[in-house]
């Protein structure tokens, strides 16, 4: 009983081995919404900041120094000071204050 009340609120599920029948209907027009407001502001944000040239810098540093050093000092960070994990951003933080 409480199965055939389910079918009956919900008659668009299919049962196991049966396929859904949908009724979609295709249109072969396109709509063109003009943009207002926030959106159109928008655009024009994005289109104007393609005019800026951009630049990238990248640089290579080698680690393997670093990383032996934060790997001997982990345990002492959390035997004395309770730091479960030493990062590499107070080296960073160093390395740039010098």
């Amino acid at each position: 009983q409480q199965g055939q009340q389910q079918q009956q609120q919900f008659p668009q599920q299919t049962t196991a081995g049966s396929s859904p029948q949908t009724n979609i209907e295709q249109s072969s027009t396109s709509k063109t919404i003009p943009l207002r407001g926030y959106h159109r502001l928008m655009v024009k944000s994005m289109t104007t900041s393609l005019q800026i040239p951009h630049m990238v810098y990248t640089d290579e540093i080698h680690m393997d120094q670093l990383t032996h050093t934060r790997n001997t000092l982990r345990p002492l960070a959390n035997a004395q000071y309770s730091i479960r994990k030493l990062t590499y951003m107070p080296f960073f933080v160093k390395a740039a204050s010098l």
